[in-house]
């Protein structure tokens, strides 16, 4: 699906029968997604990790 106003972006929507291993993968996608919002990094900090680990 386009979205309106975002030139280029789409929304794609995955769905599986509960009680799957599909099922599964996608809540663990879903774990793993929430717990990387929570460890979300700021461009400066990347950016000195990488000069960081250049040295």
């Amino acid at each position: 699906m386009k979205l309106l106003g975002t030139p280029g972006q789409h929304l794609i929507t995955y769905v599986a029968e509960p009680a799957t291993p599909e099922h599964d993968k996608i809540v663990l996608l879903d774990m793993l997604a929430a717990q990387g919002k929570a460890e979300t990094v700021t461009p400066s900090s990347s950016q000195a990790a990488q000069d960081g680990n250049q040295q």
